[in-house]
């Protein structure tokens, strides 16, 4: 489903929304309101598929890179306790996590519509309370293993792990998670140069947490698994339902899960972030990553799904759950710079 999406994507750019599997294993797609031609388009890119696609949703999962830290900067301007802020394409609104006292808050700030949800600023957001605050911690302690490192004392530590490489219309590098340090060696190799990043844990950016780094050569391969690498062959969607697997230096292996979550906005409290928000996020059933895994690729076969941002705890609930930044929308987050796949 993902290779499929990411091949409608190309032919009509900014048309899906999200996609999800269900209990019996049909799928179903929601795209944005479009013509008739591109919905043929749409249903001609799925009929070998077990599909029902949902059309005039509002937003696309491009629109989505704005709408959403735009819709997470008014909520917490009302309202401190706003845990997650999530697209729910199903019933085309948003879904908003707080707190008991939230609810007093935004009710005050913004009108309640007739079926409940509240009006902000003309999108509707439904209100799901839970007492139990989030919390989201980023993975930069690494216990060993290789991967991107740093270099103190003379010694070099291992710091993140590796991402995709990218291209830009001048220069080719390696993606990595914005939280990692911006002085870098590939191995022990001084070759990296840090280029640019969208970090939570120095500036504002809540559109991801991603940065790359400038290097001389590059080949669009990544690695699985320790003894097996992969060509990138596509950029794909996250699918609520689906897998997806990560590699990190923490886990030391490939490791998979399923998706819970896309296309979402993370509340960040951990005391490093100066951001509130992570967004353009997707999230896993489980917490399946390790210390040092930051930066590595999320991917399903050759497809690449995205960036290790991870740990996060869903309000009102005792456990954690892996996160990652959607590669999907890496051209929102980091302006010009593409993935690079054969």
């Amino acid at each position: 489903m993902s290779r499929a999406l990411a091949r409608i994507d190309q032919v009509t750019p900014g048309i899906i929304a999200a996609a999800e599997i269900g209990e019996d294993g049909t799928y179903r797609v929601y795209v944005k309101k479009a013509s008739p031609q591109q919905m043929d388009a749409v249903r001609t890119g799925l009929a070998h598929l077990p599909v029902t696609v949902v059309g005039e949703r509002r937003y696309s999962n491009a629109d989505l890179t704005k709408v959403l830290p735009s819709l997470s900067q008014l909520l917490d301007a009302a309202s401190p306790d706003v845990y997650e802020v999530s697209y729910d394409a199903a019933t085309d609104h948003f879904v908003a996590t707080v707190s008991p006292n939230a609810v007093k808050d935004l009710h005050a700030v913004y009108p309640t519509q007739r079926d409940g949800l509240v009006d902000v600023a003309g999108m509707p957001v439904e209100l799901v309370v839970k007492a139990t605050p989030s919390d989201s911690t980023p993975e930069t302690t690494v216990v060993g293993g290789a991967g991107l490192n740093t270099y103190y004392g003379g010694v070099f530590q291992p710091a993140c792990t590796g991402g995709f490489t990218v291209r830009t219309a001048t220069a080719v590098g390696t993606l990595t998670a914005g939280h990692c340090p911006n002085f870098l060696y590939y191995g022990s190799e001084r070759i990296l140069s840090f280029a640019a990043e969208c970090d939570p844990t120095s500036s504002s950016c809540e559109n991801g947490d991603m940065q790359w780094h400038a290097t001389a050569s590059i080949a669009p391969r990544f690695r699985a698994y320790n003894n097996e690498y992969r060509d990138v062959d596509t950029v794909g969607f996250p699918v609520v339902g689906e897998t997806a697997c990560h590699y990190g230096i923490g886990s030391g292996d490939g490791v998979c899960g399923t998706v819970r979550q896309a296309n979402t906005c993370l509340r960040l409290d951990w005391p490093e972030f100066v951001a509130t928000r992570l967004c353009n996020a997707a999230t896993m059933t489980a917490d399946i990553s390790e210390p040092g895994d930051s930066g590595g690729p999320w991917f399903f076969g050759g497809i690449a799904l995205g960036i290790h941002h991870g740990q996060y705890q869903y309000a009102g609930e005792n456990r954690t759950v892996s996160a990652f930044t959607q590669t999907a929308n890496l051209r929102n987050i980091l302006p010009g710079v593409n993935i690079a796949y054969k």
